[in-house]
């Protein structure tokens, strides 16, 4: 789901305080870094077999290396993260829920009001913030108090639609021509700086902003558009540079003018590239439709827990344990900025 989810960090201390207890260790990296380490170099390895070694690739062996020990091990260890099942939805929470966490995220939806129009219903941040008083409201009536929203964690990953469904579909949207892609990145940002000031004032304390990931090295951009010898969409990357560059300094911002809050950059685009300049494998794992989804019955890949893109834009399992762990824990000072999600929960 895109947009806000909000969450009490009790049991989060007791996780980063557990995990990885090994003599000389950061008890909140040794892990992951293993982790990382492993699935970079095993693909990295697999690639390498098959473009210079002119090697049949073999998945089976690429899937062993990789999934054990360490991918049972993160699942046995988010366990200890004291989540039985996932936070609820807005639409589904009960009162007894809402006081752990509310998820607010929505399919398709942005930071303006008429991204992802095309494809039906759906709420826009703007909306989500409204129901996230709504909420406020509830455990207000339930409660009496809620100065413990001051110790939550806010997670606010948004802004992808924006370009996905919305500035780089000409033929639906008119921001294309309405903006250059630096224009669309300050509009974009100076609403964006809105809505989060909104959640400051809703009690926000403690809010982690999710950078938007390199959706031109998305299978469903290379194909539409090609890559002329690059490894990805150029002009698709550079539009998300430039948004991320405003957004990792409005987040400077926030933190200097709102002294009392704690806002951070987590920067999907250093998590995403553990090799640096070299993209992740991009081949979807079925075939895929004109608008990048995966052929209605058709057979997916045998082995789904080894590929980044499930259908030609939406990441695996596999792709969002990457992200939660290193942006829980940073494997690299790019990753998170100025805490990754680990350290804000103990602040």
């Amino acid at each position: 789901m895109v947009g806000l989810k909000c969450f009490r960090t009790s049991k989060l201390w007791r996780f980063s305080r557990d995990i990885g207890q090994v003599e000389g260790s950061n008890p909140r990296t040794m892990g992951f870094d293993s982790i990382i380490c492993d699935m970079s170099w095993c693909t990295w390895r697999l690639r390498n077999d098959m473009v210079f070694m002119k090697k049949k690739g073999c998945i089976e062996v690429l899937f062993i290396d990789v999934r054990l020990p360490h991918f049972m091990w993160i699942r046995s260890r988010c366990q200890l993260l004291g989540f039985d099942k996932f936070i609820p939805s807005y639409a589904t929470a009960t009162n007894k829920e809402i006081s752990i966490g509310v998820n607010y995220g929505s399919g398709g939806s942005g930071i303006r009001k008429e991204t992802g129009s095309h494809m039906g219903d759906r709420y826009s941040m703007d909306r989500q913030l409204l129901h996230h008083k709504s909420i406020i409201s509830r455990i207000s009536r339930l409660k009496k108090n809620t100065k413990f929203l001051r110790k939550c964690i806010y997670i606010v990953n948004i802004g992808s639609n924006d370009y996905i469904n919305n500035y780089y579909m000409p033929d639906l949207y008119n921001t294309s021509h309405m903006y250059t892609k630096r224009q669309y990145a300050k509009v974009l940002i100076n609403q964006y700086s809105g809505q989060l000031k909104s959640l400051y004032s809703l009690g926000g304390r403690k809010i982690a902003v999710f950078s938007l990931a390199p959706i031109g090295c998305s299978p469903i951009y290379i194909n539409k558009f090609g890559t002329y010898g690059k490894p990805c969409v150029q002009k698709m990357n550079e539009a998300v540079t430039l948004f991320n560059d405003r957004l990792k300094a409005l987040v400077h911002t926030l933190n200097h003018k709102k002294s009392d809050a704690k806002f951070t950059f987590i920067n999907l685009g250093s998590i995403l590239s553990p090799l640096g300049d070299v993209p992740m494998p991009n081949s979807p794992c079925c075939l895929v439709r004109k608008d990048g989804q995966c052929i209605p019955k058709s057979i997916p890949c045998p082995m789904r827990s080894v590929s980044i893109f499930f259908d030609g834009l939406h990441p695996t399992e596999v792709s969002n344990n990457i992200i939660a762990t290193r942006s829980y824990s940073g494997v690299s000072q790019k990753d998170a900025s100025p805490y990754d999600i680990s350290q804000l929960a103990q602040l």
